[in-house]
């Protein structure tokens, strides 16, 4: 059995109901992290199973409100 090894930190994460599951964003060392390598992610204790992706995860809607500035209005997600 392959010893484990800490390749990053995670900086945040939460449930995505766009895409149905959780998703996260790390810090990781690029030497041992490839975009589509499987990885293992400990939260609270317990090892998840977790997939390096690129950005963005899920496609993102914005909606232009008109009493915002131009500059914020792409900063709006549409719930």
């Amino acid at each position: 059995s392959e010893k484990a090894r800490v390749i990053g930190k995670v900086s945040s994460g939460t449930y995505s109901p766009n895409i149905g599951k959780f998703i996260g964003m790390a810090c990781l060392d690029k030497d041992y992290a490839k975009i589509g390598d499987e990885v293992s992610v400990e939260v609270r204790g317990k090892l998840y199973k977790a997939e390096i992706t690129k950005f963005p995860f899920v496609s993102i809607k914005t909606k232009k409100l008109k009493h915002f500035p131009p500059a914020y209005s792409g900063a709006i997600k549409e719930v």
